[in-house]
């Protein structure tokens, strides 16, 4: 692996954990990060590295632990949002499961 691509994928990395900590942490204790700059910062700094490592990259793997491991990190995000938008509404909980569980239907679909 090159170094600029290693750098790229580093980067991709921690503005990922840092974005999904940062909003976790403010979804928790409201006004703990957005009270003096935007979470939203990571995730665009996240895309970017993430399109230029894409770029970067010269060669392919499958990675299927990797990719079930997004599906599942991405399915505790939704299910985050879901449960957090719905405040205590009959059809949270059961909105909230298809939520957790919709991209990993979608990921075995794909593969």
């Amino acid at each position: 692996m090159r170094a600029f691509e290693k750098i790229m994928q580093t980067t991709f990395f921690v503005s990922l954990a840092s974005y999904a900590t940062f909003w976790i942490l403010d979804m928790i204790f409201s006004g703990f990060v957005s009270d003096f700059f935007s979470v939203h910062i990571f995730l665009l700094s996240a895309i970017a590295s993430g399109v230029v490592w894409s770029w970067a990259m010269k060669e392919y793997g499958e990675r299927a632990f990797a990719q079930l491991c997004c599906a599942v990190v991405m399915g505790i995000f939704l299910f985050i949002v879901v449960l957090s938008v719905c405040k205590g509404e009959s059809y949270c909980v059961l909105l909230a499961l298809i939520s957790f569980i919709t991209p990993t239907i979608v990921w075995s679909l794909l593969k």
